[in-house]
């Protein structure tokens, strides 16, 4: 049995590596996700994967798809893989992030920051991971009572009051 989270970043490192961008691999997962009833046939190892081929290729012809993605699709079809286009073409994107230092970060506050505490949280996070871009995610939390939470690459950086006030507790029941 294959370890299918591999596989996943596998397909997408290869993908990533022919020069697919990233609007090519949403053409094509639209084009996958156009019909339930396409991937279950595309997705059916008991059908013999060449009429799948040209099945794809039919249909990646008619919405113009980048012929190297369109030779991927074929690829995926031959293995039974197609089924699992949406995960490879996240698996994508978390790869194309890496590569070209991207981080995804959530912002968690009360009050939303101004423009110059955004840029302040964007640069203290480009320097903490190396990265030369930020997508940060903004999210209202009234639960923090005030000041805010940064969660990022599985760290967690709270300067909530709802945080200061559980650690102060924490010392005077000690």
């Amino acid at each position: 049995m294959r370890n299918v989270k591999q596989q996943l970043v596998n397909y997408a490192r290869a993908v990533y590596e022919m020069g697919v961008t990233r609007q090519s691999m949403e053409e094509a997962l639209a084009v996958v996700k156009q019909s339930p009833e396409l991937t279950q046939v595309l997705d059916n190892p008991t059908i013999y994967h060449g009429q799948k081929e040209r099945i794809v290729g039919r249909i990646a012809k008619e919405a113009n798809l980048d012929p190297t993605v369109r030779h991927f699709l074929m690829y995926l079809c031959r293995y039974n893989d197609i089924g699992q286009m949406e995960e490879i073409c996240r698996a994508f994107e978390e790869y194309a992030d890496a590569k070209e230092g991207v981080l995804d970060a959530t912002l968690s506050y009360v009050t939303p920051p101004s423009e110059t505490q955004k840029a302040q949280i964007i640069d203290f996070l480009k320097a903490e991971f190396k990265k030369t871009q930020v997508n940060l995610e903004m999210v209202e939390d009234r639960s923090l009572i005030g000041g805010f939470v940064i969660q990022a690459q599985g760290h967690t950086f709270d300067r909530s009051i709802r945080n200061t006030m559980k650690q102060m507790l924490q010392k005077t029941s000690v």
